[in-house]
């Protein structure tokens, strides 16, 4: 196995090291795929748009929605810091440019 995938979460950054059994069956890719997360909806996200509560009067902010994904990189292993190092590494998002989770947690 020389190749990892990575991805952010809340947490840091997550690495999937694809098995050699998987690597025979499957692409990394289509690894990828089935087991980076897939995007989900985060509500009440702050919105700029404020209205008048008729009722009340008072001002409050509309509250919206945005999907988040999960965007992923494929890398050669060697570029996995040291696993002390693990804690403090932070990957640029937009460096992960390979693709995002898919919805689905099955091979297509």
């Amino acid at each position: 196995m020389t190749h990892a995938i990575i991805y952010k979460t809340a947490d840091g950054v997550a690495v999937i090291h694809p098995t050699a059994e998987a690597l025979a069956l499957y692409s990394i890719e289509a690894i990828a795929q089935k087991d980076v997360p897939a995007p989900i909806t985060i509500y009440d996200v702050p919105t700029g748009v404020f209205e008048i509560d008729d009722q009340t009067d008072e001002s409050y902010e509309v509250m919206g929605s945005r999907v988040h994904t999960f965007a992923y990189k494929i890398i050669d292993i060697s570029e996995l810091p040291d696993r002390s190092q693990r804690n403090q590494w932070d990957v640029d998002e937009a460096d992960l440019t390979d693709g995002i989770g898919s919805a689905s947690n099955e091979f297509n």
